[in-house]
């Protein structure tokens, strides 16, 4: 071999042991691949096996499912067993995954639902407040929002029942283009032809969608009544029709006072639902300035849905008989409201 190689005084022993150790490369190979898959190492070849595969025997998540010692079927006895010859019986190792239960126990679960109690306690109350909140500002907002729409239809003059060419304040269906306006036909007031609405609206078409209380007309914005009055005989309110507006196309107007209706009208806001809608209730006229009053349960009058809605002179001092040429009843002036609750000024 020395001289096959090139070296002289090459040990021909070393090409002994060399054909040994391919030999057992080989071998420590198919131990591997049998072992990989379920199959058995001769007790005599242990040592061999646990010191290729220890890796396997630290992390036995490798994909090792077992090893048992033993002779791999259908193989030749290896040359150690042959040197060692030393014939032992040794029980077969098991290596396993270690897997976990799946699912809940009973336990569990009742601390999840108890979790779950807790926090829908603390969370519903604070969503009820904040949803209430929310109404509230939005009808103040709305409320303003009327204001607004009041001084333009006003100001525009399209409604002029006696043709002074003063304008006059409006309902929410002729403030929203939905019901024919009031003129003047130069007998008397009376309502406009068919058609005669207001083009452009000064109010969303939305307000238009106008609902009866029972007796007049009203509209719902998000958990809100709004209802306007405006001035009769002697300045008592007069409210809006259930149609809307002031009554049907083409109709005559009776015992409606023109010159009053260019001065003053009002607005109320109650809750739909007292307490889970809203809570306060509010007030508006041709000032500009809303006023609120608590409306809880101690109040003389809760106003709550159909249930409970305001007259056109709760807010007003009472003073004299209920008329919309009034101070506002403000405690905090000395004054006092017709519906003896107290009334303030909201702010921004």
């Amino acid at each position: 071999m020395g001289r096959i190689c090139g070296l002289k005084g090459f040990p021909t022993g070393w090409v002994r042991w060399g054909t040994l150790f391919i030999r057992f490369q080989k071998e420590i190979a198919q131990w591997t691949q049998a072992g990989t898959r379920g199959g058995t190492i001769h007790p005599a070849d242990r040592w061999l096996w646990d010191l290729r595969l220890a890796p396997f025997h630290r992390n036995p998540l490798r994909g090792v499912t077992s090893i048992s010692p033993g002779v791999l079927p259908g193989q030749k006895k290896s040359s150690i067993e042959a040197l060692t010859a030393v014939p032992q019986a040794e029980p077969i190792l098991q290596m396993t995954r270690n897997k976990k239960t799946a699912g809940f126990t009973l336990i569990e679960l009742m601390i999840v639902v108890a979790i779950i109690a807790v926090i829908a306690a603390i969370a519903i109350p604070k969503l009820m407040s904040a949803r209430i909140s929310a109404n509230e500002n939005a009808a103040i907002a709305t409320l303003r929002t009327i204001a607004g729409s009041q001084q333009q239809l006003q100001a525009s003059a399209a409604m002029d029942t006696d043709g002074d060419g003063g304008g006059e304040y409006g309902y929410f269906g002729e403030l929203a283009g939905i019901n024919e306006l009031r003129i003047f036909d130069g007998a008397g007031p009376v309502i406009a032809p068919a058609g005669g609405v207001l083009d452009p609206p000064y109010l969303a078409t939305a307000f238009g969608n106008v609902v009866t209380d029972g007796a007049d007309g009203v509209v719902e914005r998000q958990g809100y009544y709004f209802k306007i009055f405006l001035p009769g005989a002697a300045f008592a309110g007069v409210a809006e029709l259930p149609a809307g507006g002031s009554g049907v196309a083409g109709a005559a107007i009776a015992a409606w006072n023109s010159d009053d209706t260019e001065l003053y009208w009002c607005c109320y806001a109650w809750p739909v639902q007292v307490s889970k809608t809203g809570n306060r209730a509010f007030f508006i006229n041709q000032e500009g300035d809303v006023s609120g009053t608590s409306n809880i349960s101690t109040s003389t009058v809760q106003y709550d849905g159909f249930n409970s809605i305001p007259a056109f002179g709760a807010a007003y001092d009472d003073a004299t008989a209920d008329s919309m040429d009034q101070s506002l009843g403000f405690a905090a002036m000395g004054f006092t409201s017709n519906d003896t609750n107290i009334w303030t000024q909201v702010g921004n």
